[in-house]
């Protein structure tokens, strides 16, 4: 087969290029939970769940608390081994997981338990698995440390290897395996220490195609060692080459490979190291965050600017390692960085405007509020504006007025999610991991409801990310995961919507983030996987509205 090569110069020679050390990197290390500071992986998953592979243990962030997860001697259903490689999520919600010590194991968020499987080899005893990838014919494809790429039929239950061979030109190049990325035309395609392998099995079962670096040729690959390879977000025909000297684009509909050049300083060892790409739409441009080994460098393509951010020993808000090992940004827009020195994380939609508020609140107030996440805001009947807070409420008197504001700071053991104004000077309050709650504003009391279901479990509704009262008095509360909550405050009674993948006049998706009631008292319902939906209240249906 004829393979076209054709070179794309992205060059940034004329663009303004320098350090920049004025973002502020947020962290999490052992000191908050984290199990080890040497993050080899990271994954959102469709809950939103941020997933750490770590040296030692599987991490699971759910945005307040860290969980762990480590082997347990005398429990099978326990991870099989601590140190946690590769990380992929199926279709199915799966969790799969590559360990250090040549496991695969299968991780049911819905039983939290784990099944394993043993990568065998016959030349080494620990056969680290570093990538992971599964196919939609129940095939799973597993990159290994030193000996090669594996198949593992979860239907047969069995294993299948291929390795380098010396005189075997149609062989792997190479017994390294760095990842693993299927593209649009079906191939499979292998990243590894001495060149980048096209591999399509429904063609041939033993015939690998290899791409290696020529460097008189510039349309080859930058350099043979490969870190990772990571699809477009949006262009499916492409995907990203990181290596060890520089970034490359492969574009299947051309069968095309381009270099995509930054500029490197030549004073910083593996400057030019790339291992992740994260591609973001910024008016006409684009802005593309790059993790290289040399720290993390942002280049803003409509205005030709480039900043590279490093590790600062003086600066607690820096980077905490140079070496970026992986990188993802998750639904709300956050990046989160695995480094060898703990996970980094900040938002890009952050817009500093608090300014203002700290000339008319006072100090010690406007810090607590300012340092702090802010999860939901109202006003009250009396104008005073409540705040909620993962520590409780926060409520400022005197919004009217021009002098110094005065915040008081309520109910400190709630971790609050959302906020409601009520029909009767009362305030609903969602939390996370207590459920909902009723603030009596004249009697300043807090009471509990409790939600109920035969089908989910009970703890599924204490995660409460919306709530809306409607003009009819009902109470609508939007759970985390667990569907849509209709509470009749009279009668004290409550009923369930659910997602039923049978029924295309369910609610789309159990996740519900937003509510919200428009002037002809529609209830519109907004879902964090399942897109919009308008609810019917004479027919109790959902018309579900995608985009």
């Amino acid at each position: 087969m004829k393979i076209i090569y054709q070179i794309i110069f992205i060059t940034l020679i004329s663009a303004s290029f320098f350090y920049s050390q004025n973002m502020i990197f947020k962290s999490l290390t052992v000191e908050n939970g984290l199990s080890n500071n040497k993050v080899n992986c990271l994954l959102e998953d469709r809950s939103g769940f941020i997933w750490f592979g770590t040296e030692d243990g599987l991490n699971r962030f759910d945005g307040y608390d860290i969980k762990v997860y480590r082997h347990q001697e005398n429990d099978k259903s326990s991870i099989s081994g601590n140190g946690i490689w590769a990380l992929f999520e199926d279709e199915e919600g799966y969790l799969w997981i590559g360990t250090k010590s040549g496991e695969i194991n299968r991780f049911d968020p819905r039983t939290d338990q784990f099944e394993s499987w043993k990568v065998e080899s016959k030349t080494t005893n620990e056969n680290s698995v570093t990538s992971i990838f599964k196919d939609s014919k129940e095939k799973l494809w597993i990159g290994t440390y030193k000996n090669g790429l594996y198949q593992f039929d979860l239907k047969e239950n069995k294993f299948l290897n291929w390795k380098y061979q010396q005189n075997n030109e149609n062989s792997l190049s190479n017994n390294y395996i760095t990842s693993i990325l299927k593209d649009d035309k079906g191939n499979l395609w292998i990243s590894t220490y001495n060149g980048l392998n096209k591999f399509n099995p429904s063609l041939s079962k033993n015939t690998f195609t290899r791409f290696y670096q020529d460097p008189l040729d510039t349309s080859t690959i930058s350099n043979n060692l490969i870190w990772n390879l990571i699809p477009f977000k949006i262009e499916s025909s492409k995907f990203w080459i990181g290596t060890a000297k520089g970034l490359d684009i492969y574009d299947s509909d051309y069968s095309s490979i381009s270099h995509f050049y930054f500029p490197v300083d030549k004073t910083l060892q593996f400057g030019a190291s790339v291992g992740s790409v994260i591609e973001e739409q910024s008016g006409k441009g684009k802005v593309y965050w790059i993790g290289t080994y040399a720290g993390l460098i942002r280049w803003d393509s409509q205005n030709d600017i480039v900043k590279r951010y490093l590790y600062a020993d003086n600066k607690p808000l820096s980077l905490t390692s140079n070496q970026i090992n992986a990188m993802v940004k998750d639904r709300s827009g956050v990046i989160w960085i695995a480094t060898e020195n703990g996970v980094n994380y900040f938002s890009v939609k952050e817009i500093k405007f608090n300014n203002y508020l700290s000339h008319i609140i006072d100090k010690s107030d406007f810090d607590l509020i300012l340092n702090n996440n802010i999860t939901s805001i109202i006003q009250s009947n009396d104008d005073s504006i409540w705040i909620g807070l993962p520590s409780g409420l926060s409520l400022i008197n005197g919004i009217n007025q021009f002098d110094k504001l005065k915040a008081t700071h309520k109910f400190t053991n709630i971790n609050v999610w959302s906020l409601c104004k009520g029909n009767s000077n009362n305030i609903w309050i969602g939390t996370y991991g207590q459920g909902l709650k009723e603030l009596d504003l004249n009697k300043n009391a807090l009471s509990s409801i409790l939600i109920k279901s035969e089908i989910i479990m009970p703890s599924m509704y204490l995660y409460i990310k919306s709530v809306l009262q409607d003009k009819d008095g009902f109470v609508w509360i939007g759970c985390w995961g667990s569907g849509l909550v209709r509470y009749d405050v009279e009668r004290k009674k409550y009923k369930i919507f659910i997602n039923n993948e049978n029924n295309q006049n369910s609610l789309s998706y159990n996740d519900v983030w937003t509510i919200y009631e428009d002037n002809n008292g529609n209830i519109w319902v907004g879902t964090n996987g399942g897109g919009l939906n308008l609810f019917d209240k004479k027919s109790e249906k959902f018309l579900r509205l995608l985009f």
